[in-house]
């Protein structure tokens, strides 16, 4: 089951968020601060899927946990805000965050927003996982001959791989 941190100081908001996350089969956790998601989140050893924080927050703020959060982890991050100014959201993402919702807010916006980071997530992964399954590929076949670029492999010499349908070599 996927997890996902909530930081909301709003009692009935954190609620609103958390009752829907689960309905819709998130295992969600919740922090009423910012200092309180930091150490949950440390708590766990940072195994959440996605963070949802909201910005104004006592003590701090969401977008200091937005920095703290991307300054070891790349988990995906959504802030919540009451904040609608251009310049809010473009502090927002020039933070760290992944993406913005304003309140109000309705539940499936948000659950859309967050199944659409878990998604790019697991793509990166498969391509993460695709690269190296080549690279790894690559060098059984002759690691002298072989190198993995960024456009995918490239002969060195004489010897052809077959990779994808498509032959690359010299």
């Amino acid at each position: 089951m996927r997890k996902i941190l909530v930081a909301e100081d709003e009692q009935n908001i954190r609620e609103f968020v958390v009752i829907n996350l689960e309905r819709a089969g998130y295992h969600a956790f919740e922090a009423a601060s910012g200092d309180e998601a930091m150490a949950l989140y440390e708590r766990e050893n940072g195994d959440f899927d996605v963070a949802v924080l909201d910005i104004m927050m006592p003590g701090t703020d969401g977008l200091t946990v937005c920095r703290e959060l991307r300054a070891v982890s790349d988990i995906p991050i959504i802030l919540l805000t009451a904040k609608d100014s251009e310049l809010d959201y473009v502090m927002g993402i020039s933070q760290g965050s992944d993406d913005y919702l304003t309140k109000p807010f309705r539940p499936t916006i948000l659950l859309m927003k967050v199944k659409a980071l878990l998604r790019r997530v697991e793509m990166d992964r498969g391509k993460t996982a695709a690269a190296e399954d080549e690279h790894d590929h690559a060098a059984l076949l002759h690691p002298q001959a072989v190198h993995l670029s960024q456009g995918g492999v490239e002969g060195r010499g004489h010897v052809g791989l077959q990779v994808d349908r498509q032959e690359v070599g010299p």
